[in-house]
């Protein structure tokens, strides 16, 4: 989306907003998806997002509506370090914020506390989640236990790689010789962890349990102000979860080899949280193997419904071989740390 596109389209929300015509308007630096952008006038700085069209496929989240339940919620908690909204355009699907003014953190700043700041930022958000409910998505249906974690990623697998797709060799050979077979191992592998640990992989999570995570909860979306105060943003995939699929998840996207030692740090941060899993630890550690492999899906198709993945490549050919080739190389990784973690776990 070019700015000038992007103008037209929140005309009606920067009028409301008592933002003129003269505002200058340009890509945000950092975003991937071209639809994020940052707003000046007469000394003023506003964050303008644009969504996606709402996903069709049964149980999608709707990234609009998401984030927009996500916002509603943390103004009822009286969260810091987020940016405000300061307006909505349902029709046009777009929302605007105050400007959070930071920088990604470094490599060499992803410690003990970058992890204890996220890990205030989730108790934070889940002090009162009973008690002040928002209309997030529920708790998505692989994460009501583990068996049905493993059973959503062990289904997209054995469907095989969608036709549109097997045409580009290196992408079949990589899925028949490397992905599948990792999976397998780790699902085997993951499953005798949770029987050494007494854990029943079928049971289901209790509701009261359940916690409420920002969606992507990643580097990328974690900024640091100029007072070393962090910030976080990007929730359009807020919803209800598994403790242990949250941590599991925040700590694959970290990537970082400290995970043993920078676990505690996290896990001290989450304490006080009501109704908090007492073995959630233990449980993401056990997970993080598939987690990665979960992953390594993502990492291809780059949805969170690729349980269904031929309506996801319906549009995809081999025409856009040198995309798959670079998506394939970051799935390989992934891989490859999912089965580095099995050994570790």
């Amino acid at each position: 989306m070019s700015p000038e596109t992007m103008r037209a389209r929140a005309a009606a929300l920067l009028v409301a907003l008592g933002v003129g015509e003269d505002c200058v308007i340009s890509p945000l630096p950092g975003s991937r998806d071209q639809r994020t952008f940052k707003c000046r006038h007469r000394g003023q700085e506003f964050v303008l997002k644009g969504y996606p069209p709402a996903d069709s496929e049964p149980g999608a989240i709707d990234p609009f509506e998401s984030e927009v339940a996500f916002y509603d919620y943390l103004e009822s908690c009286q969260v810091g370090g987020v940016a405000q909204a300061r307006g909505w355009d349902g029709e046009q699907r777009l929302g605007i914020f105050t400007f959070w003014q930071g920088r990604t953190p470094k490599p060499v700043e992803l410690g003990s506390d970058f992890v204890r700041a996220t890990g205030q930022f989730i108790a934070t958000i889940n002090l009162s989640r009973h008690k002040l409910p928002a209309a997030l998505p529920a708790l998505p249906v692989r994460e009501r236990s583990v068996s049905a974690l493993l059973a959503s990623i062990n289904q997209a697998l054995l469907a095989g790689l969608p036709e549109t797709l097997e045409v580009i060799e290196p992408l079949k050979a990589f899925w028949e010789e490397d992905l599948v077979p990792a999976w397998h191992e780790v699902m085997k592998g993951t499953l005798s962890g949770f029987d050494l640990a007494n854990q029943d992989p079928a049971q289901t999570l209790p509701e009261a349990m359940t916690l409420i995570t920002p969606g992507d909860l990643s580097v990328e979306n974690t900024l640091i102000g100029p007072n070393k105060q962090y910030g976080f943003f990007d929730f359009e995939h807020a919803a209800w979860t598994d403790p242990a699929c949250l941590i599991a998840r925040f700590f694959c996207r970290m990537d970082t080899q400290d995970r043993a030692a920078l676990l505690p740090d996290f896990m001290e941060a989450l304490e006080g949280i009501p109704d908090l899993h007492p073995l959630a630890a233990i449980r993401s550690r056990l997970l993080l193997p598939a987690v990665h492999m979960e992953q390594a899906l993502l990492e291809l198709f780059d949805t969170q419904q690729w349980e269904s993945l031929e309506s996801v490549t319906r549009e995809a050919d081999a025409t856009h071989r040198v995309g798959w080739m670079e998506r394939l190389g970051a799935s390989r990784k992934r891989v490859k740390r999912a089965l580095l973690m099995l050994g570790q776990a």
